[in-house]
């Protein structure tokens, strides 16, 4: 068991240049991961994709997501989404004053690729 107080936290450029995160567990035959995210207050994640599944559990705050075509979404505490491997998307912290806290579980190592912004 570990208490937040003691997370390990650090930046996670490869999601948004202000991004930190804290490593759970990382499988160590699949290298597939479960991490706790930080974004600040109105932070952005460009619209991206992974070449694996995503899951995204909100612990705090808000966000907005845009999934595919699909309309924007809002996910407060408690709401999850699963995103399929090669589905672009994008997110962007909705609090005003503290970090959106989100655990993120992969089933491969995590990799980002940028995608071109939906028409």
């Amino acid at each position: 068991m570990r208490h937040a107080a003691e997370f390990e936290w650090k930046p996670f450029p490869e999601l948004a240049a202000d991004a930190l995160h804290h490593v759970i567990r990382e499988d160590p035959k699949t290298h597939a991961i479960q991490s706790i995210v930080r974004l600040p207050p109105k932070s952005s994640v460009a619209q991206h994709a992974h070449g694996h599944d995503v899951t995204l559990l909100v612990l705090k705050g808000k966000l907005k997501i845009v999934v595919g075509n699909s309309p924007e979404q809002t996910l407060s505490v408690g709401s999850y989404i699963v995103i399929p491997d090669g589905t672009p998307h994008q997110i962007q912290s909705k609090t005003r004053f503290r970090d959106a806290w989100i655990v993120m579980t992969t089933n491969a190592p995590f990799d980002r690729h940028v995608t071109a912004a939906s028409p």
